[in-house]
């Protein structure tokens, strides 16, 4: 499936366990370090930026390949608000196929158990009707 971050398009699917794996263990590992970065003291504010973007690359290199960030965020390295936005914009896809998937599966369970109903329905209704 296209991903559209930043007008690049990446190459991702959400329903395949080898897309997914990798993408939970970089959010978890992008979460950790974020919240590391979180009670450091920096000298400077972009000090501080620069680091948070440099965690962004690292996450997009590690769930697209080494090379992502730098193509994805071309003008923008070290702009934070982009790089937020574009882990914004890819936890949406996720979710959204998440979405999807839940739907998708509620659906079928549902019919499931409302054929499990009607066939309990109709079993009961024979007993009852044999009493007769």
């Amino acid at each position: 499936m296209d991903i559209i971050i930043n007008g690049v398009t990446l190459q991702g699917d959400f329903m395949d366990a080898d897309f997914i794996g990798p993408y939970e263990e970089a959010t978890r590992k992008m979460q950790a370090r974020a919240a590391e970065s979180r009670d450091k003291k920096y000298d400077r504010i972009a000090d501080g930026y620069i680091e948070q973007c440099e965690v962004v690359d690292d996450y997009f290199d590690e769930i697209f390949g080494a090379g992502t960030a730098a193509e994805v965020f071309k003008g923008k390295e070290h702009n934070i608000m982009v790089h937020l936005k574009a882990v914004e914009t890819l936890t949406d896809w996720a979710q959204g196929e998440k979405k999807k998937l839940n739907d998708f599966t509620n659906k079928y369970t549902q019919r499931q158990a409302a054929q499990a109903q009607r066939q309990q329905a109709q079993q009961f209704i024979a007993k009852k009707g044999g009493k007769h």
